[in-house]
Formats: C-alpha cells, sequence, structure tokens
C-alpha cells in the first residue's frame, strides 16, 4: 500500500506549472494564419459546402423522382 501511495502522489503543483510552461512554449511554435488566409479559407469552405449542398439536393430529387415514377406514389 505505501508503494502505491509514493507512486500516486495527487495534486503536484510543480508538475502543473511545468504543464502550463509546456503548453505555453508549443503555442508559441504554432505558425498562425493570417487574417486574410483565414478570410480565404472560410470563403473556401463556405463555397465547397454550398457546392456539395446542391449536390446532394439534385441527387435526392433525382432518387425521389426515380421511386416516384417506379411506385407511382404521390401526386
Amino acid at each position: 500500500m505505501a508503494e502505491q501511495t509514493k507512486n500516486n502522489q495527487g495534486f503536484n503543483l510543480n508538475r502543473l506549472l511545468r504543464f502550463g510552461r509546456d503548453v505555453r512554449a508549443e503555442l508559441n511554435r504554432v505558425t498562425w494564419p493570417t487574417a486574410t488566409d483565414t478570410r480565404r479559407m472560410t470563403l473556401m469552405v463556405f463555397i465547397l459546402v454550398s457546392i456539395i449542398a446542391l449536390f446532394l439536393l439534385a441527387v435526392d430529387l433525382l432518387i425521389g423522382a426515380g421511386l416516384n415514377c417506379l411506385f407511382g406514389l404521390g401526386a
């Protein structure tokens, strides 16, 4: 039981502070995008999502029309 207590020391302020310093050091190494890059990438995402949404809408309408013709359901 004493060995388990030795390995599991519980809350350790020094380890927590070291972790905080390590996180800050890693964040300083990150290459952050510029505002222009962020706007450009956001616009690209909106465009691609819109294209995919339109494609899925077309596929859904085609499948719905095909099933309607096949089974004669609906108006």
